[in-house]
Formats: C-alpha cells, structure tokens, sequence
C-alpha cells in the first residue's frame, strides 16, 4: 500500500510549496528535486538564486526512462525469479540460467498488466458476490422485521381472541354460580318459614308440661295425663322436623367450559394445524439450494492460482490436508485389515497382530498431532 501511495505521489506529485496538484501545470526543479506548480514557479523560484536552477515541465520529467541506480544505465529487461528491472551490465552479470529467463521490459509489463487484469477480475467478481450477499442479506433483514412484526400481531391477536374466550366464560361461569345460590337460598328459606312456625308451639307445650307437672297433685296428675299425653303425641307427629334434601355445596364444571372455549384456540386440532404450518415453512426454507459443487471448485480454483501470499498459503494448506488424507486413508486401510485378522483369527493372541496393532497406535497418535498443528 506504501508503495501504492509512492506510486501516485510520483505520477502526479503535490507543489513542495503549496501542496497542490495539477497535472497539466506542475513543473519539476532537477536541482532540488522538488514539484512546483505553475503559481511557485512564476513567484517564488523566481529569485536570484534559483536562477540556475534546471526546471522542467512535469511530462518531460515523467517520460524520461528511470536509470540503474547503480551503474548509471537504462532498464532494458525484467528478471522474474529476482522481480527486479535490469541494465545491460546487470543483464550481464547475471548467470546463463537466470539470464535465459529474462524478458525485456515491454513483455515483462505486459505480462504483470495480464496478471494485473487477472486479479482485478477475480477482485471484481469477489466483490459482485459480496455486494449480491450484502444485498441478499439486507432482503433478509427486512423481511425478517416483517416477519417479526406479523408474528407479533398474530400472538397478540391470538391472546386477544383468548382473553375475550375466557372472559365471556368467566363472566357464564359467575352467572351460573350466582343462579345456583339463589336457587338454594329460597328453598332454605321456605324450609326456615315453615320450622319458624312450628317452634312456638313447640315451646308452648314444654311449658305446658312444665307447669303441669309442677302444680297438678297425684290425682290430678293422674286424671289429666293420659290426655295430656296423646295431645304431646299428636303435637311430635305432625310437627316432625324434615332434614333438607338440598346441599350447601356450589359446583359447576368450569375447566370442561374453560377447556371448550380455549379448544379453537389450544384445542389439539389447532395444535396440529400450527404444527403441520410450521413444518411447511421449515420445508420451503430447507429447500433452498446450496453453492453448488462447481461453484465451490471455481471459487477454490481462484483462491490457489493466485499470486499473492494468501494463496501460497491456501496453496500450502491444500497440500497439508491432501497429506493428512492419505494418512488417515492409509491407517484406515490397516485398521480394516486387522479388524478382518482378528475376526478370523477370533481374538487369537499372536505376537504378530499385536505388534500390528502397536504400530497402529503410533500412527494414530503422530496423525493426532499433525492436525493439533
């Protein structure tokens, strides 16, 4: 990236002075090495002491092929294997097998620009997929909100429906609760009236009995008795208290009601429908197509042709792993023809099956560690 940025401040390079850029008027002073635009030409390098000074225009400056630093020369080929311009004399200096590899620097930029292109492309087509990701993503996320706010408005209306259910239950339930009440209450009442007539002339005749039997002498007592007693004899028959056949309790089968008011909400049929609609969603999301197997090669194909360090280390990765998979394939294989060695032996004992085993062990354990690596 450094010397990306070199790279443009030498193509169009700021004033040393002002700091501005313009293509078209910049000029270049060879004896101090420095931009100046038009406006710190004119102005100040006008003095007289930079009246010697070998100012040129900025194009003339950039045309002008760039020399050996150390013996003087202009570049003429381009060194591959080094990835360094060469002059005649460093052209020279090289030996037979480098130098049959050299190109000259036409071919060696347009190939670099072949090579450029080729990765700008394989750039470009990464970003496509990215910016369709991005954008598919994006869809995503807004129809997820939608999503989130209809499953919103489902549950609240689906409790809404719930609530006006078990509130037109309850309210029944209450009403059903209150009519039983007072369907007792005026039994017991009626049954209240006709004991509260009764009781007085219950007391009436104890008080008969009573005084009876405190003032009448043995003659007396003896003569009005009989009397006395079938009149209290037919005073208790007709005057039996009855025992209420009604009870006091109050029951009404409000979970049966509950249960068949919430039963279109919670019932088991609607259970299963919400079920078997969940599973058909789930079905329609599965049945989405992966990235192809060709579109994986293609994409692995791009990263290992490259040129740069990340795929000479996608390149050495992909070497590990083809390694790691012919030893794994290879202690399968001897696993499986022991296992048959075993199996027809039936667990035989032999010296030569158990050192087989051993080696087995340590390959195993070597492979472990590489992939820990």
């Amino acid at each position: 990236m450094r010397q990306l940025i070199d790279i443009a401040n030498s193509e169009n390079p700021p004033c040393s002075n002002c700091d501005k850029r313009d293509r078209s008027n910049m000029y270049y002073c060879n004896t101090c090495g420095q931009a100046l635009c038009l406006h710190c030409r004119e102005n100040t390098h006008r003095a007289k002491m930079f009246s010697t000074h070998d100012v040129v225009h900025m194009s003339k400056c950039a045309k002008e092929a760039k020399k050996c630093l150390q013996h003087g020369e202009h570049y003429i080929m381009f060194s591959p294997l080094q990835n360094t311009m060469l002059c005649v004399n460093c052209f020279r200096d090289l030996p037979n097998e480098i130098r049959t590899q050299c190109v000259d620097i036409d071919t060696a930029h347009a190939q670099a620009a072949k090579r450029l292109e080729r990765g700008q492309n394989a750039i470009m087509d990464l970003q496509t997929s990215v910016r369709d990701g991005i954008i598919a993503l994006k869809g995503l996320m807004d129809e997820l909100r939608r999503n989130m706010d209809s499953e919103k408005h489902t549950i609240n209306t689906f409790c809404h429906g719930m609530q006006e259910a078990m509130a037109k239950t309850h309210a029944t339930m209450i009403m059903e609760v209150q009519r039983q009440y007072e369907s007792k209450e005026r039994i017991y009442r009626s049954q209240l009236v006709v004991l509260g007539t009764v009781m007085p002339v219950l007391q009436l005749h104890l008080v008969l009995c009573t005084t009876f039997t405190a003032a009448a002498n043995k003659y007396q007592f003896l003569e009005l008795c009989p009397s006395l007693i079938e009149r209290l004899s037919a005073v208790g028959n007709l005057s039996q208290p009855v025992r209420s056949l009604q009870s006091s309790q109050i029951k009404t089968n409000y979970r049966s009601e509950f249960a068949q008011s919430l039963e279109p909400w919670i019932g088991p049929a609607a259970v299963s429908q919400h079920q078997s609609e969940l599973a058909a969603t789930s079905r329609m999301y599965d049945s989405v197509p992966p990235a192809t197997k060709k579109q994986q090669t293609a994409l692995k194909n791009k990263l290992l042709d490259g040129d740069s360090s990340f795929s000479t280390h996608c390149r050495s990765f992909e070497s590990q792993i083809r390694d790691l998979n012919q030893q794994f394939n290879s202690i399968k294989e001897k696993v499986g023809e022991l296992h048959k060695d075993i199996s027809a032996l039936r667990k035989a004992q032999t010296p030569p099956l158990a050192t087989r085993y051993e080696m087995l062990i340590r390959e195993c354990l070597h492979l472990d560690q590489s992939l820990e690596r």
